[in-house]
């Protein structure tokens, strides 16, 4: 149960403010989050600024810039690899590829991926490797992933965190609520922040589109699910200023997720996207206008790769939301200050990677905030916050939930 007398404000109740009060929780502390809208109950289910609404959510560090941006990651996944061993609902291992149609380098989060081989030399003969019937060449590498499989892993946090006695109040704040708010807090409110702290000067987002199929007989399986990110050359599929984009398939239990766009613009504070815009043929879904390309190449990765015929599944809903990046020289904002004399940490600007980072970047919210204001009677014990939430999962009741 919490100990700690002093409540600790979260603002924003997004993968960052959720996992960050589970976090503090599980320390000792007694956290209330204050949000205009929480992804489990949305009011507004279309919000494109509130991106937690709609994470495909593959955990690789994907559209994300900043310092230590690895070593949040990994501790990340640690904790996701202890919620999968707990059986935590939501959560799988995929077999994942990510291919190209020219040459790519390693990346530099392949040491932390599990079973990491690159298959430039092999994807011809190797089963599951996806591609078109065009490709002549294919670079890349396979790895297994954890996903988090949005409709059931979210609904699950919020389940774990009320029953930890964390507390959430629904309200929009304005600038000068800040000055009624207790101390300390932790803004974990994405694009809000640039009006709520004056985050002007790094506007930078970057605009996806996806494209969810429903059914409950798609599987993409051989011995284990398999998802993709298929990167085709510029010609085939790039966005109206030139730029490369990718395309994925991640499979849920209820059909895929198919995706995506990584479109580079800004959002006024109205929410009026200013931006390069969609490069190819569109197809409206819902009122979306989204690139032709998500559902005519996946249509054809399926079907070649994997003997699936997208066209039957007709049941289709769009979505289209923005990824906070802030700036590339900026990126992830991860630190404490003060706000009139009172402790403020700021965890947003995590691009495409929230969910990926979300419990790496909780821990380090704790460092902080125990450099400050420690827990009254629980202390670490001389243990690393790492090992001690390990503990704490270790002892929770994971599987059931409501």
């Amino acid at each position: 149960m919490p100990t700690n007398s002093c409540k600790i404000i979260i603002i924003g109740a997004g993968v960052s403010g959720i996992t960050t009060g589970i976090v503090l929780q599980l320390l000792g502390y007694q956290t209330h989050i204050i949000t205009r809208d929480r992804p489990d109950q949305p009011r507004n289910p279309s919000d494109p600024a509130f991106a937690s609404l709609y994470p495909s959510a593959s955990i690789i560090p994907h559209s994300v810039y900043g310092d230590d941006v690895l070593r949040y990651f990994r501790d990340s996944l640690q904790v996701f690899e202890c919620l999968y061993n707990q059986h935590f609902q939501g959560l799988s291992i995929n077999k994942h590829y990510e291919v190209f149609e020219y040459e790519k380098p390693t990346p530099e989060y392949a040491p932390l991926m599990i079973n990491f081989r690159r298959i430039d030399n092999c994807w011809k003969s190797e089963k599951d490797v996806p591609s078109l019937p065009s490709t002549q060449e294919l670079f890349g590498w396979s790895f297994n992933c954890y996903f988090a499989d949005w409709p059931i892993y979210m609904p699950q946090l919020f389940t774990w965190y009320e029953e930890l006695g964390g507390s959430i109040t629904l309200q929009e704040l304005c600038p000068r609520d800040l000055d009624h708010l207790s101390s300390p807090f932790v803004n974990c409110s994405g694009l809000s922040g640039r009006t709520l702290f004056g985050d002007t000067n790094s506007n930078a987002v970057l605009k996806g589109h996806l494209v969810r199929v429903e059914t409950n007989d798609l599987r993409l399986c051989t011995n284990s699910k398999i998802s993709y990110n298929y990167n085709p050359k510029p010609p085939i599929y790039a966005d109206a200023a030139g730029n490369a984009q990718d395309l994925y398939c991640y499979p849920r239990e209820d059909g895929l997720i198919l995706g995506g766009s990584r479109l580079e613009g800004t959002v006024s504070g109205e929410g009026k996207w200013d931006g390069v815009s969609i490069g190819s043929e569109s197809v409206n879904i819902d009122g979306h206008e989204i690139p032709a390309p998500i559902i005519d190449i996946n249509r054809e990765i399926l079907a070649h790769s994997y003997g699936i015929n997208l066209s039957k599944f007709r049941k289709r809903t769009a979505y289209t939301g923005y990824r906070y990046i802030r700036k590339k020289s900026k990126g992830l904002r991860l630190e404490k200050g003060s706000t009139s004399g009172r402790l403020r940490i700021h965890n947003y600007g995590h691009g495409g990677a929230g969910v990926t980072l979300s419990w790496g970047c909780a821990m380090q919210v704790a460092r902080l905030l125990i450099e400050e204001v420690p827990p009254n009677k629980e202390s670490l014990g001389g243990q690393s916050i790492l090992d001690l939430l390990r503990t704490k999962v270790k002892m929770q009741r994971l599987t059931k939930g409501t």
